[in-house]
């Protein structure tokens, strides 16, 4: 009796492990940077059949591009044959296609550290990597807890930063500019900087040139600039700017600073470093 209970048990796990390796998603496309690289660093790169026109990680050079979030070239997709789709942010066209098919469908609207461990998580669960995720948040916390440490023992002013991502070319306007809400106000604080527009409780938004003169930062962050000479732009915009009057208008060229995924520790290390060049 007991060894034909042993059995019956024996036959149910198999049967539950093999339910769930057929339920693992198997050809993926992922529309959004920052997941693409989630999806690098759990080991998931295979999967991946298709990613977006905006993807740089060096792991899909050569994977198919889909187009974009609000873009996404629906026959290419089709002809990858996905049996589920990803998206950073809100894709109405593409969720419906979804629903139409029948493919698994998903969207994260990652921006912040919290955000991307539960991304994280979700990941782990539907591709039975949960030890693998949980790893990469460990490590994750790990480097941050050091950043916050090693900036900790300067025992120095924090200087005021502006996060500028975005401006029209050839000028200092038309500025977008991160606010307290988002990933990169987040990571700027515990780096030892202090965000600037803090008082600000959204994400991103346009900030005018009169705002620009009264919050006088003491670093400007010129994410992505769309040409190669910022701080002359910026100093012809604005002379009498603290930044500008001490060359601190720096232009980051790294696409991994501005994606919230498995780099925001990087990111974090990297204005600590840069911060305190400056002290």
């Amino acid at each position: 009796m007991l060894f034909g209970l042993l059995g019956t048990a024996c036959v149910k796990q198999a049967e539950r492990r093999s339910d769930q390796a057929l339920s693992v998603p198997q050809r993926v496309v992922v529309i959004g940077p920052s997941t693409t690289a989630t999806f690098a660093s759990l080991g998931l790169t295979e999967k991946v059949v298709g990613v977006s026109d905006y993807c740089s990680d060096p792991n899909f050079l050569n994977t198919p591009r889909v187009g974009g979030q609000h873009d996404a070239a629906l026959e290419k997709i089709a002809g990858l044959q996905p049996d589920f789709v990803v998206v950073q942010g809100a894709s109405p066209n593409l969720k419906r296609w979804c629903q139409e098919t029948g493919v698994q469908f998903k969207s994260f609207r990652t921006d912040s550290l919290d955000t991307w461990y539960q991304e994280l998580s979700t990941l782990g669960g539907l591709f039975d990597v949960e030890e693998g995720a949980q790893e990469l948040i460990n490590r994750a916390k790990q480097r941050l807890l050091t950043v916050i440490e090693t900036q900790n023992e300067n025992h120095r002013q924090p200087l005021s930063v502006l996060l500028v991502v975005g401006r029209r070319q050839g000028e200092a306007s038309g500025l977008v500019v991160a606010g307290e809400q988002s990933f990169l106000s987040e990571l700027l604080a515990i780096a030892g900087g202090l965000n600037v527009v803090a008082d600000n409780n959204r994400d991103y938004f346009d900030l005018n040139e009169e705002a620009i003169l009264l919050l006088n930062p003491d670093v400007i962050l010129d994410f992505l600039p769309p040409d190669d000479n910022s701080q002359e732009l910026w100093r012809s915009a604005y002379p009498t700017l603290t930044a500008v009057k001490e060359q601190r208008v720096i232009g980051v060229t790294h696409e991994w600073t501005v994606q919230p995924g498995p780099n925001m520790p990087r990111t974090a290390e990297y204005l600590r470093d840069l911060l305190q060049s400056y002290n």
